[in-house]
């Protein structure tokens, strides 16, 4: 049994990106695709959840 996690960036991470791209000009905002971000507190209760999903399939 094998899983993936996909986690986004932590909101401090998606800022500096955005600090990088305007200060570069080289893409406009709306071409990114990359500036979703979730705190990390939310990402460990996600991973918590879904290691318990997991867990209660596994154990069935």
């Amino acid at each position: 049994m094998a899983g993936f996690v996909h986690l986004p960036y932590l909101p401090s991470q998606v800022a500096a990106l955005l600090d990088q791209v305007a200060g570069e000009s080289l893409l406009e905002m709306h071409q990114r695709a990359d500036l979703a971000s979730m705190h990390l507190d939310d990402m460990i209760a996600a991973i918590r959840i879904g290691l318990d999903a997991a867990w209660s399939l596994a154990t069935d």
